[in-house]
C-alpha cells in the first residue's frame, strides 16, 4: 500500500493539507479518484461533501472501497 512507511507517510500528509486547503465550499463538487485502492481517499472525500467517483483495475479494490462505504 502507498500509504505506507516513511514515503506514504509525508504523501499521505501532503494530500491531507492540500484537501485542507481547498475544502472551501465542496457542495455539488464532484472528485475523481483514479487508483482509488482500498478507498482511503475515497471515503475521505466522501466525508468532506464531495461527489465521488472511485476507479481501480482491481476489482477486489473496488470491492474493498464499497465495503468501507
Amino acid at each position: 500500500m502507498i500509504l505506507e512507511g516513511p514515503v506514504g507517510l509525508y504523501l499521505k500528509g501532503l494530500i491531507d493539507n492540500l484537501l485542507d486547503e481547498i475544502e472551501n465550499d465542496v457542495n455539488g463538487k464532484r472528485a475523481l479518484d483514479l487508483g482509488c485502492g482500498y478507498g482511503y481517499y475515497t471515503v475521505d472525500l466522501l466525508q468532506r461533501g464531495y461527489e465521488v467517483d472511485a476507479v481501480d483495475i482491481s476489482k477486489h479494490s473496488i470491492q474493498m472501497t464499497r465495503k468501507k462505504n
